[in-house]
C-alpha cells in the first residue's frame, strides 16, 4: 500500500527518476530513494494534518495540498505548498542524502 494516489505516486517515481537515483530504487540493498522520499511525505503530512491523515477514508495528503492552494481565499494564510511542491522537497532531499553516502554516480 502506497497511501498515495496513483497521480502523486507516479510524478514521485518521476521525481526520482528525473534526479538520476532510479537505479538506487532498483537494489534496495541499503537505501531506496523513493521510499525515503515516500517516507519523507508522510511524516511532514502527520506533522501538518495530524493522525486524522490516517483513516482508511482519509484522502491522499498531497491531494489535500493542491485542493487548499486551489480554494483557499485567506490573504493571510501561509500554506501555499502543493502536492509538487511537497514531492520536489522529498525528491531533492533523497538527492542529497544519496550524495552524503556516495552513491551518486554510479551505473545504473
Amino acid at each position: 500500500m502506497r497511501f498515495i494516489c496513483d497521480a502523486h505516486w507516479q510524478e514521485l517515481q518521476k521525481a526520482v527518476a528525473d534526479r538520476g537515483l532510479t537505479h538506487l530504487t532498483q537494489n534496495g540493498e541499503d537505501y531506496d530513494p523513493l521510499l525515503a522520499a515516500t517516507f519523507a511525505i508522510w511524516g511532514n503530512s502527520l506533522e501538518a494534518f495530524g493522525l486524522s491523515i490516517l483513516k482508511p477514508e482519509a484522502p491522499c495528503p498531497l491531494c489535500v495540498l493542491d485542493k487548499h492552494v486551489r480554494e483557499c481565499t485567506d490573504e493571510s494564510c501561509e500554506s501555499k505548498d502543493t502536492g509538487s511542491d511537497w514531492i520536489r522537497y522529498a525528491a531533492d532531499g533523497q538527492m542529497d542524502q544519496a550524495a552524503q553516502q556516495g552513491l551518486l554516480g554510479k551505473p545504473n
